[in-house]
């Protein structure tokens, strides 16, 4: 089986409490059994660490992944998994503790909805926000690349 996770440029989908509640699912079920989730779309650009972020934050190894990321000889899909592999897991782990989210305060279309999701999970916040802060942090770790020809 297989889950695509699309995102919105429009919308962060972890604002969202049906589309945590999904992930979450996904995600637990993943580790019970052989299920795959591919992360499609971009998510919109005030959720994600930008280059100002990282020049501040990160300054020295900023400059040095963008100078492998220019002046590489590598095929692109080499040099991408290069470049997320060294620097990216660090930067968004950085990013996701600075910028923390929190299922309680998702929202919903229809607040009895929300009322129910919290109901249903209020046992399981915290793994809740655990996994949602693992997927942001891969999704954030691989979008490197992007960020870099932005």
């Amino acid at each position: 089986p297989k889950l695509c996770v699309l995102f919105n440029m429009s919308m962060d989908l972890y604002t969202r409490v049906w589309c945590v509640l999904e992930v979450y699912i996904a995600a637990k079920r993943k580790q019970q059994e052989e299920l795959q989730i591919d992360f499609v779309g971009m998510a919109p650009t005030s959720t994600i660490f930008d280059k100002t972020w990282l020049a501040v934050k990160f300054p020295e190894e900023f400059e040095e992944c963008k100078q492998i990321w220019c002046s590489s000889n590598m095929e692109v899909t080499q040099l991408a998994a290069t470049v997320s592999e060294k620097y990216g897991l660090k930067f968004a782990e950085a990013y996701v503790e600075e910028n923390p989210l929190d299922v309680r305060d998702a929202n919903a279309s229809v607040q009895k909805d929300k009322e129910l999701i919290m109901e249903a999970i209020s046992e399981i916040i915290a793994e809740v926000n655990d996994q949602v802060k693992s997927l942001r942090v891969n999704y954030m770790s691989k979008a490197l690349p992007t960020v870099l020809d932005g």
